[in-house]
């Protein structure tokens, strides 16, 4: 398909994609009251175990910083999260409505369809993180906001690292169906733990502490929140900056690549196996 085509498609896909979303807006609605009762209910938690509660920890510099580690890991923790369920979910609903097949045999660039699928989820995921921490900021304390270019950088190339992820469990959900979903939920809380989004590294047990190292996507919450908070002594905690920014563009470009890779695979079993219709 000639370059121009791939744009009116991805273009033609992404009006589709958000305009099917924004059509539901109690669900948008509802995604960011969530956010309202949450954030405060964890943040209250954190204050019953501070020396002088609520007033303790915003006066004191360590609890300006977790609030800090905490919301900025967040922000990470939410576009995982959403990105690895509904790119899934949203080939499940399109199987169910019977429109998955025809696309699939279709001339249209596959690559192109899941990354219109990415988009919704950044747009939802976007605004909440918006809303998370102007609320922060107005309920506790601002959230600091130091290297943005450092910050950016490590953004932008975690979100094509988790671009890859969700097309690894889009494959997955052409294979196994509904319980890829399932597989997708366990794995946010698995990686909400070991990438010690909203705690720092350094109160991970040991093995805990060891197992995170070796998974990427822990150097992209590091390298994000430290470079947002302006490299606070002991920050970043798992490497020095330039090896963390190596491991963090590693993941940039290889996540897509064995993500694409097991999604055109998965959709070549399913295609000779008559799947691509099955739910």
């Amino acid at each position: 398909m000639p370059r121009a085509a791939q744009l009116v498609a991805l273009r033609a896909m992404l009006h589709k994609n958000v305009r099917v979303a924004l059509r539901y807006r109690v669900n948008v609605a509802t995604r960011v009251l969530r956010l309202l009762v949450i954030l405060p209910l964890f943040f209250l938690a954190i204050a019953m175990f501070w020396d002088g509660g609520v007033h303790g920890l915003l006066a004191s510099e360590t609890g300006q910083r977790l609030a800090g580690i905490s919301i900025y890991g967040f922000v990470i923790y939410q576009f995982t999260a959403d990105s690895l369920w509904m790119v899934g979910h949203y080939i499940r609903q399109e199987q169910i409505e019977g429109t998955f097949e025809s696309l699939h045999l279709s001339p249209a660039n596959r690559t192109i369809y899941l990354l219109a699928r990415f988009v919704e989820p950044l747009v939802l995921s976007g605004i909440n993180s918006l809303v998370a921490i102007t609320l922060v900021g107005i309920a506790f304390v601002p959230p600091p906001i130091g290297d943005l270019a450092i910050a950016l950088l490590a953004f932008a190339c975690t979100l094509s690292g988790i671009f890859g992820l969700a097309c690894a469990f889009a494959a997955l959900t052409l294979l196994i169906h509904e319980s890829a979903q399932a597989i997708a939920s366990l794995a946010q809380f698995i990686l909400l733990v070991l990438c010690s989004m909203l705690v720092p590294f350094h109160s991970l047990p040991p093995i805990l502490r060891s197992i995170s190292e070796l998974i990427p996507l822990s150097y992209c919450v590091d390298l994000f929140r430290s470079s947002m908070m302006s490299y606070p002594a002991g920050y970043p905690e798992l490497a020095p900056i330039h090896t963390e920014l190596a491991i963090v563009a590693l993941w940039a470009l290889a996540m897509p690549a064995l993500g694409l890779l097991a999604y055109h695979r998965a959709e070549r079993h399913a295609r000779s196996h008559g799947l691509l219709a099955r739910y």
